[in-house]
């Protein structure tokens, strides 16, 4: 109950203010989160060690700094991002290559944009939303307040969430041969050793989703990336690749390897604003680099 009704309050709260003013507060949040110690501190730091080995301890604590900074407003801005979707008021997006994702749903298999956690998700998804009616994939929250109430929240866009279940694959692949667009946060480790590839990420051993390459590979969707990138002013730019030629006939491992590959291109367009709070590296070839 507690939960719940502090929750709500975070919704009210933190939709009322402008972007401009929720950054603000995210940039004193994450002053603070960096100088206690914490989880998202902690992982981010190792995190950042693993991807940049080669880089200055100056880098690395300034790239932990401003990440946590970012991530902060990333949670910060995400009650009036929903809060917008829900009053049907537009976010200013800045796009690239947009067109380039329109003219290949004239091929009428649909699209597959995959991203990584950058900028904010819940802006990829209110994008996705209003611009395509896209549907998105997503890992259900273990309290069923949060389940029912986030997934609302989120389909105020007009994008369609379903759960990564063998059910909302199915829903995926129907979806994609109707013409739709798909978006996928491609980042996310899975939770089952046996449905995820062993890639590299920055370099170093990472279980990876081979979701992106599977539906390709059955409906031959063209397949593109997307970066959202936090810019001054509330504005947010969502930069999508151009289509990346081919991936469909990849082989399991070469699309893994090949998505991965452009995930880091995304985050190295803004590498403070990607959550590296994230334990990409469990389930690995590495020990456990959390405990």
């Amino acid at each position: 109950m507690l939960k719940k009704t502090l929750f709500q309050l975070f919704l009210s709260t933190f939709s009322l203010f402008s972007f401009n003013f929720l950054h603000l507060l995210g940039k004193l949040l994450g002053n603070v989160l960096f100088l206690l110690p914490g989880r998202a501190k902690k992982v981010s730091q190792i995190n950042i060690s693993y991807c940049f080995p080669n880089k200055t301890q100056e880098f690395k604590k300034n790239l932990c700094k401003h990440s946590l900074i970012e991530t902060s407003k990333a949670l910060l801005e995400s009650p009036k991002v929903w809060n917008m979707a829900k009053k049907s008021e537009s976010i200013s997006f800045i796009t690239t290559n947009e067109n380039l994702v329109r003219q290949s749903l004239n091929q009428n298999k649909g699209v597959i944009v995959f991203t990584p956690h950058l900028g904010n998700m819940e802006l990829v998804v209110n994008y996705g939303g209003t611009k395509f009616n896209s549907i998105i994939p997503y890992r259900k929250a273990k309290i069923d307040f949060f389940e029912k109430k986030l997934k609302e929240l989120r389909e105020f866009s007009g994008a369609q969430m379903v759960p990564t279940s063998l059910g909302g694959v199915r829903s995926i692949l129907k979806s994609l041969k109707k013409g739709r667009v798909v978006i996928i946060a491609s980042d996310q480790v899975p939770t089952n050793k046996k449905t995820g590839v062993l890639s590299t990420f920055f370099g170093a051993p990472s279980l990876s989703t081979s979701l992106v390459q599977s539906l390709a590979s059955s409906v031959g969707s063209p397949v593109f990336s997307l970066a959202c990138i936090r810019k001054e002013g509330g504005l947010f730019e969502m930069k999508f690749s151009e289509e990346m030629s081919n991936f469909s006939h990849l082989t399991t491992q070469e699309g893994v390897d090949l998505m991965n590959k452009e995930l880091e291109k995304c985050i190295m367009d803004a590498p403070e604003q990607y959550a590296w709070e994230y334990k990409k590296f469990k389930h690995s070839t590495l020990n456990d680099p959390y405990k």
